[in-house]
């Protein structure tokens, strides 16, 4: 036993192969927290687009179930053109532009509500009064994609 107590305290340092080793095991820790802190930030940034996607898309859909509602009439073909007075004339336009949905008012102004987004407005054929909206944001098929759809009536102001 003192021998090899001896023995030990006579060694001076490490071998190659116990500093190889030490390396190979070190390259595994980091190499798996790596592994795992890549997995959690995929899925924060999934999640959170996800989020800001469904909040432009509540009101993006929001804004348009209030245009419809006031609407005097709604074009459905190509943009979705919107009526809101006749006298003088007033309306809003919820055109795409390539990927992107805009916004445009009878003054002029373009306000860019989303860069990937559409809107699909149809009318319902037994109340004509009645429209089911659609409003996809985000890029086809993937996780952060979100679609919201609502029923909205018109206002019959004596029409």
């Amino acid at each position: 036993m003192k021998r090899l107590a001896r023995r030990w305290s006579e060694e001076r340092g490490v071998t190659l192969l116990e500093l190889l080793a030490v390396c190979v095991l070190m390259g595994l820790v980091f190499g798996s927290i790596v592994s795992f802190l890549s997995f959690n930030y995929d899925t924060y940034r999934t999640t959170n687009d996800r989020s800001l996607n469904g909040e432009e898309a509540a009101t993006i859909i929001r804004h348009l179930s209030e245009d419809v509602r006031h609407a005097v009439q709604v074009d459905t073909s190509g943009a979705v053109t919107l009526v809101k007075r006749l006298e003088p004339l007033e309306q809003v336009v919820y055109a795409a532009n390539g990927t992107a949905l805009d916004y445009l008012n009878e003054q002029g102004t373009r306000i860019r509500l989303s860069e990937q987004a559409t809107v699909e407005v149809e009318q319902d054929s037994s109340d004509p009064l009645r429209y089911t909206l659609r409003v996809t944001v985000g890029a086809d098929d993937t996780p952060e994609q979100v679609v919201l759809t609502t029923a909205v009536s018109r206002y019959d102001w004596g029409r």
